[in-house]
């Protein structure tokens, strides 16, 4: 069984719209830091993970589109 985070917080982290997708839409500052894996949007792109650090101004995310990575 996988567990998967509310979506409540996937959507703080990626906004999924049909023709674009918004890394780190609404991240409360609290969440400096962090990582996401294996998030499935509504179009075919998964995030493979995804991690943030905002002091250093970093963000390293990995895709894939239909079973591949991109």
């Amino acid at each position: 069984m996988a567990i998967t985070p509310p979506a409540i917080l996937i959507e703080m982290v990626l906004d999924f719209r049909p023709e674009m997708l918004e890394l780190l839409p609404v991240l409360p500052s609290a969440l400096k830091q962090g990582s996401v894996s294996e998030i499935k949007g509504w179009n075919p792109i998964t995030i493979v993970h995804l991690a943030w650090d905002l002091a250093s101004k970093k963000l390293a995310p990995f895709f894939a589109q239909n079973g591949h990575r991109i």
